[in-house]
């Protein structure tokens, strides 16, 4: 049970920390515009609204002097990248399902290996387009380690979420979104991330007029309760059209049982 704060102030410095927290981990973790165009547009029409609202303990954003001391270092982290996953996730699924034509895939009989991706590097470079960016599975980028041409990154300090390293030019990610067994040779006029309104954030207290339809939503929530609570709002207006359905390859592999690589250092 918290003490009460429904007298203080969100503070300022908390709240500017959070939010900072939100977007940078956002930005860190949106694998999926990495890969394709950015276009920023005037209007959203059209686009979806990708985002939160949540009712939050006000504990975490106010400066609360007492016996314990609520710190807010941590907060913020996990909110910005469960936006960018949600959004990695609708950009991975959308190509997956345009461009899962014959022409661009490259089913192997075995494990993904380096000829395979330099094929399909190929097949990319033959219709004149470059591949600026691989993005595989968690499970497979432990192959890319194996290969030859791959450099990846010496620390996790150089490292964003997802980003592991070059294969020669092309950057490598994984993400949770690409499935086992997949890989995703990309061009990045792949297609358009439309942007009508890039992610902010904002903290602020719940207001008279929608307390009613918060108790109704939370239906184990008092009044009183409320009264110990914020609203902790990101957002932003994004929709991704694919252009192109040639400017990718689908390498297909499969599993081989009790062949696995084993992680290690590159040794370049």
């Amino acid at each position: 049970m918290y003490p009460s704060v429904r007298h203080l102030p969100i503070s300022g410095e908390r709240k500017d920390a959070i939010i900072s927290h939100l977007v940078s981990e956002f930005n860190k973790t949106a694998i999926g515009r990495k890969a394709v165009s950015l276009k920023y547009v005037d209007s959203t029409d059209g686009l979806l609204r990708l985002g939160f609202s949540l009712i939050v303990d006000k504990i975490w954003f106010v400066d609360y002097v007492g016996e314990t001391a609520y710190a807010y270092d941590t907060l913020g982290y996990m909110e910005g990248k469960n936006i960018a996953l949600s959004e990695t996730d609708m950009i991975v699924k959308k190509i997956l399902s345009e461009t899962s034509i014959e022409e661009n895939k490259l089913e192997l009989d075995s494990e993904i290996t380096e000829d395979s991706v330099a094929k399909g590097i190929s097949i990319l470079s033959e219709r004149g387009l470059t591949c600026n960016t691989i993005l595989t599975n968690v499970h497979e980028i432990l192959s890319f380690w194996w290969f030859r041409k791959f450099k990846g990154v010496s620390s996790k300090a150089e490292s964003s979420f997802g980003f592991e390293g070059h294969y020669d030019t092309p950057q490598v990610y994984w993400t949770n979104s690409i499935p086992d067994n997949t890989t995703l040779l990309l061009n990045e006029n792949i297609g358009e991330l439309l942007i009508g309104k890039d992610l902010s954030a904002d903290i602020r207290e719940i207001e008279e007029n929608e307390v009613e339809s918060i108790l109704d939503d939370i239906k184990n929530l008092s009044r009183n309760d409320l009264k110990e609570k914020v609203r902790l709002i990101a957002d932003e207006t994004i929709r991704f059209d694919l252009k192109r359905k040639d400017a990718s390859v689908i390498i297909k592999s499969k599993k081989v049982e009790n062949n696995s690589p084993t992680y290690r250092t590159n040794p370049q």
